[in-house]
């Protein structure tokens, strides 16, 4: 047999060739995907934003946090990474960035509606969004920053001069909501912000799942809110369960 045709007939008999060509490719692929790390601790939200990410083909949610230590670990262990971080988790924002910087990475904030975003841009920042944002519009923003466009101020929340009277709408609103609430709603919304589903919430409550249902629905509307996502989005952003203690203890 001809040198050739042993070539021939070996490639042929192969039978992890054509599996290990689709392997090579998917790594391949991988090398040219965003790599973005959420960082929020609502279950549920978080849940939210990766899902809408998931659904881009050229982005992967490469690790997710529930609280400072468990971002800082995630930034040392994926370079190159889109870091979206919720305000509300308090970091040092100087030494965050720092270490967004040291591994060549972008920092985007989510902010609460009557927080300043320039102070945010003042530390090395990259994007600040308002958090009743929308995931399009995340997504926006993260395509924005890796063409290396300029940021864009419709993107900040509102500014100094209109937070206050944002904050005293905002609070108004909350009494207003939390008044039309019972301790029942109460309970079964602080369980959706930690990222219940409605079996576990049911269970947790005692209650069946049938009833938690119907709670939902009306939670829902009362909010206005399309999903369990957006409805713990919408709880933490109102400060609906502001001067709750432990109100699923309290049962």
């Amino acid at each position: 047999m001809c040198a050739d045709c042993t070539i021939r007939a070996t490639v042929s008999l192969n039978p992890s060739y054509p599996q290990r060509i689709k392997f090579w490719q998917a790594v391949r692929m991988l090398k040219f995907l965003t790599k973005v790390i959420l960082a929020d601790d609502v279950v549920v939200f978080r849940a939210g934003l990766a899902e809408v990410l998931a659904a881009e083909p050229d982005m992967v949610v490469a690790a997710e946090a529930g609280d400072y230590k468990e971002l800082e670990r995630a930034i040392e262990a994926h370079e190159e990474a889109v870091v979206v971080w919720a305000a509300h988790l308090q970091p040092v924002v100087a030494n965050l960035v720092a270490s967004v910087r040291a591994t060549r990475g972008l920092c985007i904030v989510l902010t609460e509606p009557c927080d300043s975003g320039a102070a945010y841009l003042a530390q090395g920042v990259d994007a600040v969004v308002a958090r009743d944002f929308s995931g399009p519009t995340l997504v926006a923003v993260i395509r924005s920053l890796l063409r290396g466009e300029a940021r864009s101020v419709d993107l900040l929340p509102p500014s100094a001069e209109c937070s206050t009277t944002m904050a005293e709408t905002t609070c108004e609103c909350d009494e207003s909501l939390r008044a039309r609430l019972t301790p029942k709603e109460i309970k079964i919304l602080a369980l959706v912000v930690e990222g219940c589903s409605t079996e576990q919430i049911a269970k947790r409550l005692c209650t069946l799942e049938n009833s938690i249902k119907n709670y939902l629905r009306a939670l829902l509307t009362t909010t206005g809110s399309s999903d369990l996502s957006e409805l713990a989005s919408f709880t933490v952003t109102h400060r609906v369960l502001d001067g709750e203690e432990n109100p699923v203890v309290r049962f």
